[in-house]
């Protein structure tokens, strides 16, 4: 069997070199953008517009952070909401590989936000990203490596005072965290995500836990993540008896 890369948001890259990475991708975007002019049409922002705002934010996160975490906050959410204005233009003009490659680079200036004291508003990019990335690994040990960033990310997404909109994402995010920690077969992993998700959004328990127990059959898990699935499915599935 062939050993799956690991993400290069989980190498967590120093901040020239993800800036060279950026540039790198950024260029290759334009370029497919102005090759495509005319038929990408779009009142978006043009990628090499992204790309002018981008670099002055990675500037910027090279300065010492705001004084004030609600202005740091709004700075990093601007930042994530251009890269992934970015990633959808490469979908856009047909270039999953430069989508994913895009999709890498959020992810990694999320993980170094948080990774240096900061915080984040809104988590839809980071949701979205990870959609993307997560749904093509095997690796049981990336995967574990991925739920594991994915809580890093959540304790630096309060949720506290959060409008409607971040609320459903930072939702989505705890569920998505559950479905990779479950891939992981990592039991302990498992059991830490399943306690957060049964506790933080018990309405979505039981059918968490009910859409896990139909993975387990239909992709034959191992015996012990199965097991664990089916005492928390059994917790908290509650049939109406007649």
């Amino acid at each position: 069997m062939v050993q799956e890369t690991s993400p290069v948001f989980l190498a967590k890259p120093d901040l020239p070199e993800l800036v060279a990475r950026f540039e790198q991708l950024s260029r290759r975007l334009e370029t497919c953008f102005v090759a495509a002019r005319g038929r990408a049409a779009s009142d978006r922002v043009s990628p090499g517009g992204l790309r002018e705002i981008l670099l002055a934010f990675f500037a910027g996160l090279d300065a010492p952070p705001p004084h004030d975490p609600v202005t740091a906050a709004q700075h990093s959410d601007r930042g994530l909401k251009a890269l992934a204005d970015l990633a959808q233009w490469a979908e856009i003009l047909g270039d999953a590989n430069l989508r994913a490659a895009l999709d890498e680079i959020t992810l990694t200036v999320a993980g170094h936000i948080v990774d240096h004291g900061g915080s984040l508003h809104s988590v839809t990019p980071v949701v979205d990203a990870l959609a993307n990335i997560a749904n093509h690994l095997r690796d049981p040990a990336v995967l574990a490596a991925v739920a594991e960033f994915i809580g890093r990310i959540l304790r630096a997404t309060p949720a506290a005072g959060a409008d409607a909109e971040v609320q459903a994402a930072l939702r989505l995010l705890h569920l998505n965290r559950g479905i990779v920690a479950t891939r992981s077969h990592d039991v302990r992993l498992m059991t830490e995500v399943f306690e957060e998700i049964a506790t933080r959004f018990p309405e979505d328990a039981a059918g968490f836990f009910r859409e896990g127990m139909e993975q387990m059959e239909r992709l034959n898990y191992p015996a012990p993540v199965r097991d664990l699935m089916g005492r928390y499915f059994a917790r908290y599935s509650h049939p109406t008896l007649h």
